[in-house]
C-alpha cells in the first residue's frame, strides 16, 4: 500500500523513523486518549511526539476520504499548524 505524507520541514531528520509510524504506535503503551481515536505519546530520535490513530472509516467513507474529501489526518496536521501560529 502506497502512503501520501505531508512532512513538517523541521523534522526532515525523522523521515524515515516516521514512516515507520504505525510500528511505533503499536509498541508504546503511553496511551493518552482511548476513545474513538486514540492518542500516544512516543520518543522518536530523541523527539517528544503525540501519535494520532483514527477509527477505520467504513467502506462508503474510505471511498470519500481517498477521492473527494481531503483526510482526517491531513485536516488534524493543517488545524495544529493553525493553532501552532
Amino acid at each position: 500500500m502506497s502512503y501520501k505524507y505531508e512532512l513538517n520541514k523541521h523534522f526532515k531528520q525523522l523521515q524515515v523513523s516516521l514512516l515507520n509510524v504505525q510500528k511505533l504506535f503499536a509498541l508504546s503503551d503511553n496511551s493518552i486518549h482511548k476513545a474513538r481515536n486514540e492518542l500516544k505519546t512516543a520518543i522518536i530520535e530523541d523527539v517528544d511526539c503525540v501519535i494520532k490513530s483514527f477509527k477505520v472509516p467504513n467502506l462508503f467513507n474510505q471511498f470519500i476520504y481517498a477521492y473527494i474529501r481531503d483526510s482526517k489526518a491531513k485536516k488534524s496536521y493543517h488545524y495544529a499548524l493553525k493553532i501552532q501560529d
